[in-house]
């Protein structure tokens, strides 16, 4: 496939992506959305389709299943790797940017875990200095462990390019977010006026995927973690196989609005699946390439970055308010209202059938969404990168 053939084939993936909802929503509408259907940022949840032990169940068996697939990967046939003796990795002190990034971080935090009202403005933005922040920490602890090296250091024009990549490519699911009757919302955004909040999301939104390729990074440092999943089957993806997988992705996504209780979980596998499809196609390397190999490494790693991503971000969201239960439900399910908070970018949570069993905001199973997600943030980056002509070379760890 060509160059030009393959930057088509690109573009119209991304526009597949955001047209297909749409297309779906207007036909199951009739033409006229519900009044504040496309209203950004939602204030309230949508009722949802109540819990679901059935479903529960089969879901907890689902990831007890993935917990052991991390933990023990033998049992799918991985081999056992031995961890290669390694010239010692020369003693260099912190970076000046981890300092910048702990006082970012501990400030924005302090912000909204001692309930400051003052200063505004900071309190009203804080999220940037504490997502930024703790990526610049993350890359610091990466500099120590490389011996001087990392992403900041070596490549900043590549963490310059994947916090503006992260601004599409995480305003793309709050779009989507609307055809599923918005799984999360923003219950005291207007603590600031809405138009603030647009442009808070726009630049907010560029620290959302840095912190998860630092993880990556940081985790490639522990080789016998990064090798561990290197000698698996090997598995070779047909066209037709591709095509089928494809073809569903872009059928959920047309589907969402008809049956946004059931296909909620299309926003995290359907856009890294046609992605990731797309370019393979025009021979870009993704993170499934190693697979025909037998190393899930980077799959795998990925998948870990934006757990341990999303368990930071839950957190600090979490620690930005103080709670009270509120009343059931219409489904007899008991949640959290908030009793205090001065971050108007407080997130919850309104997943369908299995809203229960919470971890901070988040629906304990609703933490299995940030594994392909994880994923996404690289091939998304790979991708963007890729339509704008700049060279990416992350399989050999350099973003």
């Amino acid at each position: 496939m060509t160059e030009s053939k393959s930057l088509k084939l690109q573009l119209q993936i991304i526009a597949a992506i955001f047209v297909l909802p749409y297309i779906g929503g207007y036909i199951y509408y009739s033409g006229v959305f519900p009044e504040h259907y496309f209203l950004f940022p939602h204030l309230s949840a949508v009722d949802k389709a109540c819990f679901s032990y059935p479903l529960f169940i089969g879901a907890c068996i689902f990831a007890i299943g993935v917990l052991l697939f991390f933990l023990f990967p033998s049992i799918l046939g991985f081999k056992k790797v031995s961890v290669p003796i390694e010239a010692p990795v020369p003693k260099v002190s912190l970076p000046r940017w981890f300092w910048v990034g702990l006082v970012m971080w501990a400030s924005a935090l302090s912000c909204y875990v001692f309930q400051w009202q003052q200063p505004k403005l900071l309190i009203n933005w804080a999220n940037i200095p504490l997502f930024w922040g703790l990526t610049l920490m993350l890359d610091g602890w990466v500099y120590i462990r490389k011996g001087g090296k990392s992403i900041i250091s070596d490549y900043p024009k590549s963490m310059i390019g994947i916090g503006v990549s992260a601004i599409l490519g995480w305003l793309l699911f709050e779009y989507l977010n609307n055809f599923v009757l918005e799984c999360w919302f923003y219950p005291i955004a207007d603590l600031i006026p809405q138009d603030e909040f647009a442009i808070y999301a726009v630049i907010g939104s560029a620290g959302l995927i840095p912190p998860a390729i630092e993880f990556y990074d940081l985790q490639r440092t522990f080789k016998g973690h990064a090798l561990k999943y290197s000698q698996g089957p090997k598995i070779t993806w047909s066209k037709w196989t591709q095509n089928i997988v494809l073809a569903l992705s872009l059928l959920s996504l047309f589907l969402a609005p008809f049956f946004p209780n059931y296909l909620f979980a299309a926003l995290w596998y359907a856009p890294l699946a046609m992605i990731a499809i797309v370019l393979t196609w025009g021979k870009i390397w993704t993170p499934f390439t190693p697979i025909k190999d037998g190393n899930y490494s980077y799959v795998m790693l990925l998948a870990l970055s934006y757990l341990f991503t999303g368990l930071c971000m839950e957190c600090f969201n979490y620690l930005s308010a103080t709670h009270i239960l509120g009343s059931p439900n219409n489904c007899g399910e008991v949640f959290n209202i908030i009793e205090k908070s001065y971050n108007p970018s407080y997130w919850q949570y309104s997943i369908p059938l299995l809203n229960k069993y919470h971890i901070f905001e988040m629906p304990a199973l609703g933490f299995l969404g940030y594994l392909p997600f994880g994923i996404y943030c690289a091939v998304w980056w790979i991708l963007f990168a890729s339509i704008l002509g700049i060279k990416t070379d992350f399989e050999n760890n350099a973003c």
